[in-house]
């Protein structure tokens, strides 16, 4: 090699030097930075009829794609069953268990063991008044249920627009940074921070729904839904629509609401959690507690000999008696018929002679108070929207009270069960990606005594060439 190569190749070994240098100082700057992604040096050899000598070929994130799929995945399924189970939270405490007292099914217990007291000593006032008392604190349970139930709605609604916001917030970004990227190129600084950028944008959309990306060689991203559904291409976005009175969602003009028979939506994340609230869970909630309501009218109303048509039994639709069409929103209407409290103007004894009973004709009297107590060992249909048919009052009450804890209970084990998994993931990419204070510090070692021999090759062949000329 002549001195003027050696000269080359010394000074080609200070710029790599000095390149990796800045990438192992920008790597110790970004330890404690979440999202940065550590970043590794390439070098290349330069051609020996060029002088020979290396040089930084290029710089790249240090990342695994298929791990970085899988954590973004499960992250998805983690927040759909988590966004489930914080949905159902404040209610079911508020629900209880089929034996907390405060829950309709133990309220219905009370009621019939009320009843069956009564059918003892007909003639007791005050088993009478604890018979209305019963019925009325039955009553109340259905209304607070539904009212508890009604406000899980309500926040739900406001989650879904939230969240809804929060992800085309987070397209509009994504196509932005698709045009920075494009323009600023692969091999510095800038781009490699937008491609972070772009990916912690990435892994915040994975929580919200399940996505699948394309990249470009440039670091562009195409994405889509876990059903296929184009969300952002290059600098164009497809927000999304959303349809409170429906419960549809749309990207662009692509209906992508979770179910079963839409191939092109996404099945996972929180949006698609609280969707399935809104459009399963609570629907399915709120009809079995109006089934359970409306059950209790019809039963007594059936059960009442002294009701001509269209009056209101011991139970009563905000007074009034049971119409099928108003069935949406009943156990928040479910009250106890005036006629037999005396505060209201009506009469105790009514529970023993009939609602609409005028006079008392006996105070053993027994037949009425028996044709109700009968109710509890009937048999019943229910709406098949309730996911149980065939049951007593009273097993129908237990059931849907389980089932609705049930509910949240599964979903609650479903994303601590998936929490692991994320957390395995992100561990994992952490150790892929993230940066040791330690090896980066080894790296800078390497690095000056590199620089310091490459600096010394290049005195040495100064000092040789000085020496030449000076004999010339």
């Amino acid at each position: 090699m002549s001195l003027l190569g050696t000269l080359l190749t010394g000074g080609s070994g200070l710029q790599a030097n000095q390149k990796w240098a800045e990438v192992t100082g920008r790597n110790i700057a970004n330890a404690n930075t979440p999202g940065y992604h550590r970043q590794e040096v390439q070098f290349g050899s330069w051609p020996t009829a060029l002088g020979g000598g290396t040089y930084v070929s290029s710089v790249s994130r240090s990342l695994d794609s298929s791990l970085v799929r899988m954590h973004r995945f499960e992250a998805s399924k983690f927040y759909q069953q988590d966004a489930v189970a914080k949905g159902l939270q404040e209610y079911t405490a508020l629900l209880g268990q089929p034996d907390d007292a405060r829950s309709p099914a133990a309220r219905l217990s009370e009621f019939k063991e009320a009843l069956l007291r009564l059918e003892n000593n007909p003639a007791s006032a005050a088993i009478q008044r604890g018979v209305v008392s019963a019925a009325d604190a039955l009553a109340y349970s259905l209304r607070e249920t539904s009212a508890a139930l009604e406000a899980a709605r309500q926040e739900n609604e406001l989650a879904i627009g939230q969240e809804i916001d929060r992800i085309n917030r987070d397209l509009l970004r994504l196509a932005e940074l698709n045009a920075d990227i494009q323009t600023a190129g692969r091999m510095n600084a800038d781009s490699l921070e937008l491609l972070d950028e772009r990916d912690r944008i990435l892994d915040r959309l994975s929580q919200s729904m399940n996505i699948r990306t394309a990249e470009y060689d440039d670091g562009r991203v195409i994405l889509y839904t876990g059903g296929g559904t184009k969300l952002v291409e290059g600098a164009t976005t497809f927000p999304l629509r959303y349809d409170s009175g429906t419960g549809r969602i749309r990207a662009g003009d692509v209906d992508i609401t979770p179910g079963p028979t839409n191939p092109r939506a996404f099945d996972h994340g929180r949006l698609a959690g609280l969707l399935q609230l809104k459009n399963e869970v609570l629907p399915q909630f709120g009809l079995q507690l109006d089934e359970l309501a409306r059950s209790l009218i019809v039963a007594f109303e059936t059960a009442d000999d002294s009701l001509g048509p269209g009056q209101a039994g011991l139970f009563t639709d905000s007074g009034q008696a049971y119409s099928a069409a108003d069935l949406k929103g009943l156990a928040g209407r479910i009250a106890v018929n005036d006629a037999v409290k005396p505060e209201k103007g009506g009469q105790l004894w009514r529970v023993r002679e009939g609602v609409a009973a005028t006079i008392q004709q006996g105070a053993s009297r027994l037949d009425q108070v028996q044709r109700f107590t009968a109710v509890f060992g009937e048999v019943m249909a229910f709406d098949g929207g309730t996911g149980f048919n065939d049951l007593t009052l009273e097993d129908f009450a237990t059931h849907i009270v389980s089932f609705q804890g049930v509910t949240r209970a599964d979903a609650e084990r479903g994303a601590a069960s998936t929490a692991v998994a994320v957390e395995t993931l992100q561990n994992a990419r952490v150790s892929m990606s993230g940066v040791s204070i330690d090896d980066e510090l080894q790296k800078m070692m390497l690095i000056e005594q590199s620089y310091a021999a490459n600096a010394q090759l290049i005195r040495t062949a100064a000092s040789m060439l000085d020496e030449l000329m000076s004999i010339v």
